[in-house]
């Protein structure tokens, strides 16, 4: 039942990802998030610090509307924001980047043992040639709508419908792990 109730979800869910909508985490208005932003999240610096409410404010600067990269405009955030109660935005924009990824094709054991963990480029390589698009589009693309043209993209070279849904494929496999384990 709980696998059928995640096939569904996602299904519903897919045109959502065509649709601006306002978001938040915990306060703050926050963007989808893109190749752009999930590479600049993925900087180390980013999450480095001795005061652990900075690299919170770090990543909600991120993820703002008003997001820029000018070092002044993130100086003036973070002290504009600096006391607010930060804990529990960890989980939540972990939350949000998790969510970002759950239409994310599925890597293969051979894929991760032989190629770069950096996927970004690949990424950019394949819409720059199956669609033309420039650099700056596709940097700028939410990153779900990226993930469903990768799933026709995929369909259309190899004529299989890509079938996998994150949240039903994780309930399944938990569900196989635990009856392997009773045997």
């Amino acid at each position: 039942e709980k696998i059928r109730r995640a096939k569904s979800r996602e299904t519903n869910n897919l045109h959502s990802h065509f649709v601006t909508t306002k978001e938040k985490i915990g306060d703050f208005k926050v963007v989808p998030i893109t190749l752009e932003r999930f590479a600049l999240l993925s900087i180390d610096e980013v999450w480095n610090s001795a005061d652990p409410s900075i690299p919170v404010l770090r990543a909600l600067w991120i993820l703002s509307p008003d997001f820029s990269t000018d070092p002044i405009k993130a100086k003036i955030f973070i002290e504009e924001n600096r006391l607010i109660k930060w804990k529990g935005y960890q989980e939540e924009i972990r939350d949000y980047i998790d969510d970002a990824f759950l239409l994310a094709p599925a890597s293969s054991k051979k894929e991760e043992d032989t190629s770069s963990r950096e996927w970004i480029s690949s990424v950019v390589d394949t819409f720059a040639s199956e669609y033309g698009w420039e650099e700056s589009t596709i940097l700028q693309t939410p990153l779900p709508r990226l993930f469903l043209y990768l799933r026709r993209i995929r369909e259309r070279i190899t004529g299989n419908p890509v079938k996998f849904n994150s949240e039903a494929d994780r309930l399944q496999a938990e569900f196989m792990q635990r009856m392997n384990e009773r045997n």
